[in-house]
């Protein structure tokens, strides 16, 4: 049977040279035709006919990819407006979205093998920090803020500064609990931690360096968690 499929995904995901290499061999092995169209952060567009002008791109900070058609055909020349494959990948850092798969015309057993293979793709590009971007994520830490604020007030006898206001007071200190969560504490870690983007020319040179930058920081906030540990164990034997 001949029939169609769109499909979304969301999942985090980093596309580098190497993965597109591959992406785009599979995609040449079963369509004739393969042509390419890249949109940049400027909002400039440009149609392209192989990767290898894809992959040459310079991909600056200013102009980079955010967006990355690829379109195929089973013959050349045909289905000019609608192609029987239309797979766009995304920067997630400014779209929701990582992909959007379109298959037209193309027989059931078709769309379910590539549609696997796409499913394969988006997955295996997702980086190992990928569970760091989950909302609920940060709704926990807002709570346990807040439920830790609750506790200092009440050990430290601070809740009498709430009496007579202390529903609008509650509301305002898990206001600012969860706002400090889901912007300050989210947009750092999403700094450190790309959600998306494309690792091509300076662009893969750009996300290195995040990388580093996010080794450091996290090795100084171990060695301080280190340090504090141990400081307070050698406090206590000599008090003690």
């Amino acid at each position: 049977m001949i029939g169609s499929l769109n499909k979304s995904y969301d999942y985090t995901s980093i596309i580098d040279a190497e993965r597109l290499q591959r992406l785009s061999e599979f995609i040449k092995d079963n369509f004739d035709e393969v042509r390419y169209e890249i949109r940049t952060v400027d909002g400039a567009s440009y149609k392209i006919d192989t990767l290898e002008e894809v992959l040459s791109y310079s991909n600056p900070q200013s102009r980079r990819i955010v967006k990355l058609n690829i379109f195929a055909n089973k013959q050349k020349n045909t289905h000019l407006f609608t192609p029987n494959l239309t797979l766009s990948l995304f920067d997630m850092t400014l779209y929701d979205k990582s992909c959007i798969l379109s298959l037209n015309d193309l027989e059931d057993r078709e769309i379910s093998f590539l549609t696997q293979r796409i499913d394969e793709f988006i997955k295996g590009a997702r980086p190992s920090y990928w569970w760091i971007h989950k909302p609920l994520i940060y709704w926990i830490l807002g709570a346990t803020l807040f439920t830790f604020a609750l506790i200092w007030f009440t050990k430290s006898g601070k809740e009498s500064l709430a009496n007579g206001i202390s529903t609008l007071f509650w509301v305002g200190v898990s206001f600012i609990c969860f706002f400090f969560s889901n912007a300050i504490i989210k947009r750092s870690i999403e700094y450190l931690f790309p959600e998306g983007g494309f690792s091509i020319g300076e662009q893969a040179a750009y996300l290195k360096k995040k990388e580093k930058t996010r080794n450091v920081v996290l090795i100084s906030v171990i060695g301080s968690l280190i340090l504090g540990i141990v400081s307070g164990f050698l406090v206590h034997l000599i008090v003690t």
